[in-house]
Formats: C-alpha cells, structure tokens, sequence
C-alpha cells in the first residue's frame, strides 16, 4: 500500500518573537541597535532560580540569551521588522514567531488533532485497536526489568550515570515519589504559578523515570536507567502539557548553565510536509553542544501507520537536536511513531522503547505511582538514560563523540532508516 502524508500547518502563536543574535557582535552595538529601534532588552544574567523570562518580560520589551545567541521580543511587529532591515548592520539577523510546544503523548496527540483525522483515526482505533494510555495493572513480566530496558541491554551495563547532569524539560516532577528519596533532584519551573515538583500531569515524571530512575520499591523491578544520576527538573511544560518554544529555549538555557550533559525534550509541535526546521532550535542544539550538552528529543506522535506518516516534528527535526523514534515489544515500529520524511531536515536518529512502558507517575491526578503509557516520548528518555551511561563511563567525550557512541552502539532491527535511523539504542 502506498504510504500516504498528512499534510498540516497547525502552529500556533503567542505573540512574542525568537530573535537570532550575531554572537560576535559587541555587546554595546547589540544594546545601541536596540535601543535605536525602541526595543529595551535586559540579559539572561539577570534571571535567577526564583524570576524567569516570563517575570522580567513585565517590564522590559525582550531578554537576550547571550550564551545562545538568541532574543525574545514582546508582541512589536514594526520594531521586530526594524531589527531585520538594516542591510546588514544589525546585530540581529533572523526572527520568527514563537509557538506553543506539547508533551508528546498518544493521547495529547489525539486530542488536539483535526476534526477530519478524527474520524478517520476513530475508525482504525476500532479496526486496529492501537493501545491507548489508560491505567493498566503494575505487572510486568518476570523479569527484574521492564522490557524496554531488557531491549536496550541495560541490565547487562556496568555503569549507571554516577554524577551524570541530566536535565529532563517537561511538565515536572512528582516530588515526594518514594522510589526517588534521597536523590540529587535540582529544579526550576519556568511556568507561572506551577511549581516543578508538582507535576500535575505525569507526564515529565513519567519521562524521568525512565531516564533516571532505578527501582520500583514494591516489586522490585527496574524501570530506570541512569539510577545515580543528579535529575536536573525543567518544567517548561504546564500541568495541562502546554508550554511556548520561548520557554523551552528558557530551559535548555537554565541546563546547560547548570553543566548538564544531557538534556531530554519529549516535547514538540507538529510539522507538515516540506516545513524546514527553526533556525532558533538549531542554533540552540549547536550551542548546546558547543558548551557540553547533547539535546535529545521526541521524533512526534502524529502517524497513524500503515495508512498515515507525518514528519519528524519540532524540535527534533533540527540536524543539531537527535531525533528518537518508537518501537514495541516485539521490535516494530509503534504505529504513531513519525518518519523522516522532509529532505532539508527531519531525519530519525535512533529508535527506543516507546509502547505501554512502565515508569513512575504522580499521585497528584489521584493516580497510582506507576503507569504505562505509550509514545515516542516514552522512546526518547530511554536513549537519554543511555546517554548519561556513555557520560559516565567517558567522562571526557565530547557531546559530539557521545552521540556518535549512540548510534555506532545501535543494533539493526531491520526497519527502514527513514523510521528508526541507526536502529535500537543499546547500552554498553
């Protein structure tokens, strides 16, 4: 059957502009040009644990990230446009409009999607009965570990992340969750009147769970890979798992200040077919890179295969960001999972464990401790927590070279490049 593509331009827009600044211009040109077209920026250095982008911009027009060469701008269309048009004089040279940004879960997809796919998708749900993200018993297997760490060979790794920085940007974190008592747990939110160890939604504890948790107390399994790891929280995402692409950028900022060398984003928006990626969250993951970090982020949940493959979505189709897509227990391709399908950007990476995965979860929704739900948000905190192994065991590797170990460890799982790239992440 020939694949078909959904076709979407579904962005949506604060208000406020990313803005891209020249990294070598002065900082006494930046504020003059500024200041010449009636924008009053203030630095990233006057943020702080406690005020974030989203205080200061009360009383300024724009912060600057000078670490990351990038600006946000209150809603001023006419002075943004003034920025640009300076034949080449300005400081600053590329702006665009920043969008809200999702946790990438099956459901949150199905949710949000256009009345037409809905119906379609209602109809394959009924005829395929793709799993959906509902609370299902704690028992897993007899194994010690969850199936997608017996996939990813965890169990059989000699190291487990010790004094690792892992920074995980999503809705938060369940604080008070016992399997995590006595960890390194430093956190930020950056999302007004939420606080980071709150995580109302689950998402962000699901995710860190994975990545960075170790046992589940009352059975004694693992779900988690990086167990001594410091868990750095962004909460980037509200308790609804919305939040802006300023944001996210605010929390990749506030992790690589931190010296965290690996950062997990199941987070994104939508892309449609021959969308390129931002120049703002590419020039993010190079700067992430450049100053230690390797940002690792979800591939997109909006496919509905056979009949339906979407491209990689934002920001994981940024060449500078690695994409993970989503396998099952029986190593095919979750049936959400998105495709690298745009040529000027958009290529998987790396595949992980993505459907009805068992991690921690938060009480706060009246919920239990543990859940398994399915996506390729659920992929990509595995190939984190793999990560920070790598960190660990070559404490001097270059975010460059711990990517490169990532991929040249993946086994074949004779799946096309364009839906799992390298193939299943493994541990050593």
């Amino acid at each position: 059957m020939k694949t078909k593509q959904i076709q979407s331009s579904l962005n949506e827009f604060t208000g406020r502009h990313l803005v891209l600044i020249d990294k070598t211009a002065k900082k006494a040109s930046i504020n003059s040009y500024s200041k010449k077209v009636g924008i009053n920026f203030i630095s990233s250095n006057e943020l702080s644990e406690q005020v974030g982008v989203s205080q200061v911009l009360g009383d300024s027009d724009g912060i600057i990230f000078e670490e990351l060469g990038i600006g946000i701008v209150n809603d001023m269309p006419e002075e943004i446009s003034m920025l640009m048009s300076s034949n080449g004089s300005s400081p600053f040279y590329y702006s665009e409009p920043e969008t809200y940004v999702y946790a990438i879960s099956e459901v949150d997809y199905v949710k949000g999607f256009k009345d037409a796919v809905n119906i379609l998708y209602d109809a394959l749900l009924e005829e395929n009965r793709i799993p959906s993200q509902e609370t299902k018993p704690v028992i897993e297997t007899d194994q010690k570990s969850t199936w997608g760490l017996l996939k990813t060979n965890v169990p059989n790794s000699s190291f487990n992340g010790r004094n690792v920085n892992v920074a995980v940007l999503d809705t938060g974190f369940y604080g008070i969750h016992p399997d995590f008592e006595g960890r390194r747990i430093i956190g930020k939110s950056f999302v007004n009147g939420e606080n980071w160890d709150e995580d109302r939604n689950g998402h962000g504890t699901h995710c860190i769970g994975i990545s960075c948790g170790s046992f589940k107390i009352e059975e004694g399994i693992r779900y988690g890979i990086a167990g001594e790891s410091n868990i750095y929280v962004g909460k980037v995402l509200s308790n609804k798992g919305s939040g802006t692409s300023g944001g996210v950028i605010e929390g990749i900022y506030w992790a690589i200040k931190n010296k965290c060398r690996v950062i997990s984003m199941s987070l994104g928006s939508r892309v449609s077919i021959g969308q390129k990626p931002s120049p703002v969250y590419e020039k993010a993951g190079r700067e992430a890179l450049n100053y230690g970090a390797i940002i690792i982020a979800a591939a997109g949940n909006e496919s509905r295969r056979p009949g339906f493959v979407n491209p990689i979505g934002s920001p994981a189709n940024c060449k500078s960001i690695m994409a993970v897509a989503a396998i099952d227990k029986n190593t095919k391709l979750g049936s959400f999972s998105n495709g690298g399908l745009n040529l000027d950007g958009g290529k998987v990476d790396i595949a992980a464990p993505g459907v009805d995965v068992l991690s921690s979860w938060t009480a706060l929704d009246n919920s239990q401790l543990y859940k398994r739900i399915s996506g390729t948000s659920m992929a990509t905190p595995h190939v984190a927590g793999i990560a920070a192994l790598l960190c660990e065991a070559y404490p001097n590797a270059t975010p460059e070279q711990i990517w490169m170990m990532l991929i040249q460890n993946a086994k074949g799982i004779g799946l096309p490049v364009e839906d799992v790239g390298a193939g299943l992440a493994q541990a050593i």
